[in-house]
């Protein structure tokens, strides 16, 4: 049988696994596979998570929130809200960017390519690790706890419940999850501190937006 947790670099090039690396390959697929256990076991539940780990809920509704934060207070507050909604599309950018270029080398396979899953999604075909899911949901959502802690809480609820469900559904890991959220929490980190090291960048593209009457 194939090995849970099954990763590869693109290369070819496979060096020694450790011992460490092994225990948590097995603890990352029998997380899965325990959660994944209660599949079926209560509908209404099942359904509650098949809208939760979509594609579109929880991007539309932080796409809103967003919208919402741009247009919301008066000089200088609507200034601050805006400057988060950039620092957080500037650092989910960062975070696909960073995703991207370490899927060229390095490739994991899902759960259920190797596990005895009910899937409640379809077979996604790209690489599980890190989860985009997860780096979308936690850029935005720490960019927002800067500016609001509690619209920010409520975003960083709905992700861990996002990325929650994908696991739940077995078409991710929990260390999928983990980088996902880590790498999408750095983007933003380091947006952020370019626009407090480099004022003129957001003051640049507010300019421009209203020019386009955008802000």
């Amino acid at each position: 049988p194939k090995q849970a947790g099954t990763h590869h670099f693109r290369s070819g090039t496979h060096g020694p696994v450790s011992c460490l690396a092994q225990v948590a390959a097995l603890m990352d697929a029998a997380i899965v596979e325990w959660l994944n256990g209660g599949v079926g076991a209560f509908r209404p539940w099942d359904s509650f998570m098949e809208a939760m780990m979509s594609d579109y809920l929880v991007p539309a509704f932080s796409s809103l929130m967003l919208i919402g934060l741009w247009f919301t207070g008066r000089d200088p507050e609507r200034y601050y809200n805006q400057l988060a909604v950039i620092v957080g599309v500037s650092g989910l950018g960062l975070a696909n960017l960073g995703i991207a270029i370490l899927n060229t080398h390095y490739f994991r396979e899902r759960p259920f390519v190797h596990l005895d899953l009910d899937l409640l999604f379809y077979q996604p075909s790209d690489s599980s690790f890190p989860a985009n899911v997860a780096a979308v949901g936690f850029a935005l959502a720490i960019a927002v706890v800067f500016r609001n802690r509690t619209l920010g809480l409520i975003l960083v609820a709905f992700s861990l419940v996002w990325s929650g469900a994908r696991v739940y559904a077995g078409v991710h890991y929990p260390s999928d999850i983990l980088a996902g959220a880590a790498m999408g929490m750095a983007g933003t980190g380091f947006a952020y501190l370019v626009a407090v090291l480099v004022p003129w960048l957001p003051r640049s593209v507010f300019r421009a937006a209203r020019v386009l009457y955008l802000a």
